[in-house]
């Protein structure tokens, strides 16, 4: 039987916890396909119904997080999960061979729910591992505004001093709380722009616009 272990983590708590009550359900499966149980169509068709409405919950909680985090093979991600939900809708139990069917729904999860982690979710860590190394913020501007507010007990943070920043988008100019900016400068972090998918640069005042943009391409993008 294939248990939980840290083997299976992806380094977030909240996603952690899901996994490790699909392993439950797992559990169940494995009883039902290798132990005389009674009433084993019953307990199989509960299973399925409670393996899919939990998974639900937890994909939903997996994209946002993905979403977050502007994770790139996102959109690819949601499809495999909707392909599984897809599957666990229209699962056949066959009454004339309910131990096969255990067999079969046991096999389907132990392997989906294996190589969906190890395969899929383990890149999603991978990414935002990247992200932490690099000392790149996995949120957007207005996300981690409203983090450092919160953090911060600031009731009012639009009345803070602002910084602009810029990416590569033409004439697009970020306004920078001060308490984020000084975030930023003191901890060499940065946020990226969602459009363009370059980091924030602080605006030299001092320099003009197009020997700005010539000197932050060659210490930025090249």
């Amino acid at each position: 039987m294939l248990e939980w272990s840290e083997e299976f983590s992806v380094k977030n708590q909240l996603l952690d916890d899901q996994h490790k009550y699909l392993f439950q359900c797992l559990a169940i499966a494995n009883r039902l396909a290798n132990s005389p149980i009674e009433n084993k169509e019953k307990l199989l068709l509960a299973l399925i119904n409670r393996f899919l409405e939990y998974t639900v919950t937890h994909f939903k909680d997996e994209e946002a997080y993905m979403d977050r985090v502007c994770f790139p093979f996102a959109e690819q991600h949601k499809r495999l999960h909707k392909g599984l939900i897809n599957i666990l809708q229209n699962f056949k139990i066959d009454s004339k061979d309910i131990q096969k069917s255990c067999e079969k729904f046991y096999g389907f999860s132990k392997n989906w729910l294996v190589n969906h982690i190890l395969n899929e979710d383990k890149r999603l860590e991978a990414y935002h591992n990247h992200l932490i190394d690099a000392g790149e913020i996995p949120y957007s501007l207005e996300q981690q505004t409203k983090i450092i507010a919160l953090s911060q007990n600031i009731h009012r943070i639009e009345e803070q001093k602002h910084h602009n920043y810029i990416c590569l988008c033409h004439t697009k100019v970020f306004e920078v709380c001060d308490s984020l900016h000084e975030m930023m400068q003191t901890k060499r972090t940065f946020l990226r722009c969602k459009v363009c998918k370059q980091p924030l640069v602080l605006i030299d005042e001092r320099l003009q616009e197009e020997q700005y943009y010539e000197m932050l391409i060659k210490k930025y993008f090249q």
